[in-house]
């Protein structure tokens, strides 16, 4: 089971987002129900007014919401509504939530409930934040072992040694882009840096050249008038992304970690190769190279930033 948490201000918003009839990406959903909770019942409207309520014992509270989302991992059974019913109020009462409504999405490719939630209960008290996402995913470890769902790998939260191969989940586009039989760069790159990296102790320039060979580019990340690597970023089929974005077990720091070895001295060419491999279009003002992924500044270049952003995201928060 899959669980991701935000916070935010605008229940109503979020209402209108879980029951309405089209998903973010406009798509029509094939069910939503209210499947539980302790505010269900009546619509939209006076769910709101019940959640303000609550809110107006904390005014100065910024961020009054809390929105859930669990989702069935591949290859669990299909669930009830009474299962996934008892499955939210188990996760939000074990949080410390009072008032919360649970929406469940049933589609063919995902399976979910979303748990909106007001973090004032009824005696004014706020619900702690802290380490939620450890507390979450505690929660979900136990209710997959209790409903004998498939067991999720535990994330570094738990498992603090699986940072070095934790990868991004898949998004709905990567899942589409595989189904159509189109390359996912996400994962291509992450895969190619597996096997550069599979036999331990890897010198930067044998890094490169293992990359290069699964059609990948580097561009390290370096300051002005220095030889550090303090970043590394990665290019497929004209797909710029930090290895940040790849997973927390792909920066440039658990690579280190993970037997990647640079020394300026030895592997200057290698840089230098990468630089030159770096084509960006001509800007006015600009000199030397850079990246379009808005987060990286390369050797001996200066370049005013272009964002290209991410999304990471297949659940969206809406607010």
């Amino acid at each position: 089971m899959l669980e991701k948490i935000g916070r935010g201000a605008d229940m109503r918003r979020l209402l209108e987002y879980l029951l309405g009839e089209l998903d973010h990406a406009g798509r029509k959903r094939d069910r939503v129900a209210v499947v539980g909770g302790t505010v269900s019942s009546g619509n939209i409207l006076t769910m709101t007014l019940q959640y303000n309520a609550l809110r107006r014992l904390r005014p100065n509270l910024m961020r009054s919401v809390m929105h859930c989302s669990l989702r069935s991992a591949p290859g669990d059974r299909w669930l009830t509504d009474q299962e996934w019913a008892s499955i939210g109020k188990k996760w939000a009462q074990a949080m410390g939530y009072q008032a919360y409504t649970i929406v469940r999405h049933d589609q063919p490719d995902g399976d979910h409930i979303h748990i909106a939630a007001s973090r004032v209960n009824a005696d004014g008290a706020v619900v702690p934040d802290s380490w939620d996402f450890r507390r979450g995913e505690l929660l979900v470890r136990d209710i997959e072992k209790e409903l004998e769902l498939c067991q999720v790998a535990r994330s570094h939260l738990l498992a603090p040694e699986n940072v070095m191969t934790e990868s991004m989940l898949l998004t709905r586009a990567d899942i589409q882009q595989a189904l159509a039989g189109k390359r996912v760069p996400r994962v291509e790159i992450a895969a190619a840096i597996n096997r550069a990296l599979a036999k331990g102790t890897t010198t930067f320039t044998e890094f490169v050249a293992s990359m290069r060979r699964s059609g990948v580019v580097v561009r390290p990340k370096m300051a002005p008038q220095s030889t550090d690597l303090s970043g590394l970023s990665f290019e497929l089929d004209g797909v710029v992304l930090r290895g940040g974005a790849l997973g927390r077990g792909y920066s440039v720091h658990n690579l280190f970690r993970r037997g990647l070895s640079y020394s300026w001295s030895r592997d200057q060419q290698a840089i230098r190769d990468c630089r030159d491999m770096v084509t960006l279009p001509a800007a006015a003002g600009s000199e030397g190279v850079g990246c379009n992924d808005g987060s990286d500044q390369y050797f001996l270049g200066v370049l005013s930033e272009k964002s290209l952003p991410v999304n990471d995201d297949n659940v969206p928060l809406p607010f």
